[in-house]
């Protein structure tokens, strides 16, 4: 078994049971809180929640579409994606549509999927966000990895990535002279038009240094992410040429993990000769902050795809005002059928999709640095958010009046400073058959406090001290659940 850093917050195949069951019993304790009287409930005055509970401007009709720029190469402004039975004409306009973007057309896409080409496009996506995820967890503030556990990391994703590339796109000069999967195929444009948002998220750094020749083939693009996210994660500059020998090495392997050996080498080499990242360097900042969250974007987007035999439709258009990127997503549902997704974050409810629904990401507020999406009913639909279980039901009878509700606004913003880690996720919605004053505001706060731990032969870190709120405010009542545990050393 190979090392990996050593972290207070386990990723082992059993960790989502676990924070499942976490979440399960907290969720009762909570219960037993409100009875003991432990969670603190106070009177929300009549102007106060206007302080709470207020929509974010939708600037979304004022932003002008604008076609993604990756390099010299521009890709379309509006992408629409069709569910449709039938493999063979999904793979008809699959391949329409990619050949129309490799011949540099920035012409709306419109492509149709099978259930069996979405099937496989979520599994690319998949090993996706596996690998961004374990370069995120090296990226987090502390963490101290050594340079044979960041190695063995970066080793385990650039498989992955080269994986997806040999399923997804033709390439040359493989050694086992293979060709794509044709259902593979789906996930180019997917990823493709994913990529190119999170170099734009990151000013164009992530792929800076890639010619048009590089920018035009998969391999080489995410490659160069992964490279570039795994040496800034530890503060470092990318070593010149070495994406260049690590491509090559993947490229000549009959089977993606007989690289990785190799792969291991060229890097722990190079990390050691690598040189620091500037400190005032705005690559560091950016690219640290696009590696907290793609993880968390391209779940949601393998969310949508695995049911996409429920989905009509989803149209993505990308708009720019001023010179930041907005995003518009309208997702059809088919009649009948609900999309859910879960477990974004810790305690999460379920977030549930009816008909139609436009999701508008606005760009992020330079006051508070806030990530907010905004949710608009399109033709009677409903973007839900719903308190299912026993725990949820435990809370609604002794503790809170909490309710299914409308979901209006999401608000993420993440804070990082001196070891600290804070996330906050707050929720704006409107609850069912209140028609006196509907609105209602649910707020987490997870924060952890890390610290280094040195000995003879390693440096690990370990969480300190754990804080956990969950407020729920009405126009009646603000009522306050904190939990906060210092961990002792053993």
């Amino acid at each position: 078994m190979r090392p990996r850093p050593a972290k207070s917050r386990s990723r082992t195949p059993g960790a989502r049971p676990c924070r499942a069951a976490a979440a399960a019993l907290l969720l009762a304790a909570m219960a037993v809180a409100a009875s003991a009287g432990c969670i603190a409930r106070r009177p929300v005055a009549a102007d106060e929640m206007a302080q709470y509970w207020y929509l974010t401007q939708n600037h979304q009709p004022q932003a002008r579409l604008e076609p993604l720029r990756v390099g010299q190469r521009l890709l379309p402004a509006k992408w629409t994606f069709r569910e449709d039975k039938s493999l063979i004409w999904s793979t008809v306009s699959i391949v329409r549509a990619t050949d129309k973007l490799r011949a540099g057309s920035t012409e709306p896409v419109v492509m149709s999927f099978s259930p069996a080409h979405a099937g496989m496009a979520a599994d690319l996506i998949g090993n996706a966000r596996t690998a961004l995820s374990g370069i995120r967890e090296i990226a987090r503030p502390g963490a101290q990895p050594t340079p044979g556990q960041w190695a063995d990391i970066m080793a385990d994703a650039l498989v992955l990535v080269e994986k997806a590339v040999r399923t997804a796109a033709p390439e040359p000069d493989r050694r086992d002279g293979g060709d794509p999967e044709p259902l593979g195929m789906s996930a180019e444009p997917l990823l493709r038009m994913l990529l190119a948002y999170l170099n734009d998220q990151s000013s164009g750094q992530l792929l800076e240094g890639l010619d048009q020749a590089d920018l035009d083939q998969l391999r080489q693009v995410l490659t160069q992410v992964t490279l570039r996210a795994g040496f800034t994660a530890v503060g470092k500059q990318q070593p010149a040429g070495l994406r260049t020998k690590v491509v090559q090495a993947l490229v000549e392997a009959r089977q993606p993990e007989d690289a990785r050996p190799e792969v291991r080498g060229l890097l722990l080499e190079r990390l050691k000769t690598a040189p620091p990242a500037p400190a005032a360097a705005r690559l560091t900042g950016t690219v640290r902050t696009v590696i907290h969250w793609a993880p968390t974007m391209l779940k949601v987007a393998e969310s949508f795809v695995r049911q996409w035999d429920k989905m009509d439709s989803l149209a993505v258009e990308f708009g720019r005002l001023d010179g930041q990127l907005a995003v518009t997503l309208t997702a059809r549902v088919k009649p009948n059928a609900e999309v859910r997704v879960t477990n974004l974050f810790f305690m999460q409810p379920a977030f549930v999709l009816r008909g139609g629904v436009q999701m508008v990401v606005q760009p992020a507020e330079a006051s508070t640095d806030e990530t907010v999406i905004l949710f608009e009913p399109v033709e009677g639909g409903a973007a839900e958010v719903r308190f299912e279980g026993c725990g949820w039901a435990l809370v609604r009878l002794f503790a809170f009046p909490i309710a299914d509700a409308a979901l209006r606004e999401v608000r993420v913003a993440r804070a990082e400073q001196l070891g600290q880690e804070m996330l906050s996720v707050n929720l704006l919605m409107e609850a069912r058959g209140d028609t006196k004053d509907p609105r209602r505001l649910l707020a987490f706060r997870d924060v952890r406090q890390d610290r280094l731990v040195r000995s003879a032969f390693a440096v690990e870190t370990r969480t300190e001290r754990k804080e956990l709120s969950f407020s729920y405010v009405t126009p009646g009542g603000r009522y306050t659940y904190q939990q906060a545990r210092t961990l002792t050393e053993r």
